[in-house]
């Protein structure tokens, strides 16, 4: 899946902008803030009432 589109939207980028060199890179990131997420996600808050 590519993240382009929602880079782009972003960014506000215009369309006709050439990202080819920038796909990948923005592909990784938007996969590891995904997996971050995730397991940020995962974790449970610590109970620190007493």
């Amino acid at each position: 899946m590519t993240y382009v589109p929602a880079f782009r939207k972003t960014f506000k980028i215009d369309k006709k902008a050439d990202l080819r060199n920038v796909s990948v890179a923005v592909d990784a990131i938007y996969t590891a803030n995904e997996i971050a997420f995730s397991y940020l996600g995962d974790i449970a808050p610590k109970d620190n009432s007493a």
